[in-house]
C-alpha cells in the first residue's frame, strides 16, 4: 500500500484549535499505520495559510509518496477512513469541490463550484511539485481572503470565483490531473454538510471563539461515540 504522511501546521495564536486538530490527526495516523508531521513553526512571512504550500512541497521532496494535508481548523471525525482508497490512475491532486448557492435576487439561485484546499491528498510527482511551485509563484493572491486557495482556483481556471466579471475556463492540463473528493472528506458544518463526514472543517464562518466552541462540542460527541462502541 502507498506510503502516506499526514500533516498540518499552525502557530501559537491558533493553538487552541490546532492542538485539537493535531491530536485527532495523530490518532488517525496511528489507525492507518501512517506517518504524521505537525509543524508548529511558520516558515514564511506570508499569511499562515500559505505555509501549507511550502510544507507539502518539502515533505514530497523528502521522498514521501503521498501527503495528506488537513487544515488546523479541521477535525478528523472518523478514524476508519483511508484516503488511499480514493487514489486513481493518473491523478496527482485530490480535493473537494464545494457547491455554494448565491441568491442574486428573490426567486433566483446560482450555484458556484468552489475547489477547497482545506483537505488535500497529493502524490509525489514532477507535476505536483511544479504545480505547488506555480501556486507559490502566484503572489498576486498573497493577501486575498482565500490566500493560497485563490491561487489554486485561478490556476485551475475558476476565474469567476475571483472576479464576478470573468468567465470560467478550466485548464485541461491541470484538471486532467485532479480528482474530486466527496464532501465527506471536507464537510463544513452549516454550509457544506455531509450526513456522515470523515472530516469536519470549521472554516472562517464566525469568530475563532465560536469555531473553537463548535469544534470542542463535536470532539466531545465523537469521543462519547467512540467510547460507546467499545465492548
Amino acid at each position: 500500500m502507498a506510503e502516506l504522511i499526514l500533516t498540518t501546521a499552525y502557530d501559537d495564536g491558533f493553538a487552541p484549535m490546532g492542538d485539537i486538530a493535531a491530536t485527532r490527526l495523530r490518532a488517525w495516523a496511528d489507525r492507518l499505520g501512517a506517518k504524521v508531521h505537525v509543524e508548529r513553526k511558520l516558515v514564511t512571512d506570508r499569511p499562515p495559510a500559505w505555509n501549507k504550500v511550502v510544507l507539502i512541497r518539502t515533505l514530497l521532496s523528502q521522498g514521501h509518496d503521498w501527503v495528506v494535508w488537513v487544515d488546523a481548523d479541521a477535525l478528523v471525525r472518523r478514524l476508519d477512513g483511508d484516503l488511499r482508497t480514493e487514489i486513481r490512475e493518473g491523478k496527482d491532486l485530490y480535493l473537494s469541490l464545494h457547491h455554494q448557492w448565491v441568491h442574486p435576487m428573490p426567486g433566483m439561485a446560482v450555484r458556484f463550484e468552489v475547489p477547497n484546499t482545506g483537505i488535500m491528498l497529493l502524490r509525489r510527482s514532477d507535476w505536483t511539485l511544479d504545480f505547488l511551485e506555480r501556486v507559490w509563484g502566484a503572489d498576486q493572491w498573497t493577501t486575498h481572503p482565500w490566500w493560497e486557495n485563490a491561487a489554486v482556483i485561478d490556476l485551475m481556471g475558476y476565474h469567476r470565483l475571483l472576479d464576478s466579471t470573468a468567465v470560467n475556463a478550466p485548464r485541461a492540463e491541470i484538471m486532467e490531473r485532479v480528482q474530486w473528493l466527496d464532501w465527506s472528506w471536507n464537510s463544513v458544518p452549516g454550509e457544506c454538510d455531509h450526513p456522515d463526514p470523515h472530516i469536519l472543517h470549521y472554516t472562517r464562518r464566525g469568530n475563532i471563539e465560536e469555531r473553537l466552541a463548535e469544534m470542542r462540542a463535536a470532539l466531545a460527541r465523537i469521543e462519547a461515540a467512540e467510547k460507546g462502541s467499545l465492548p
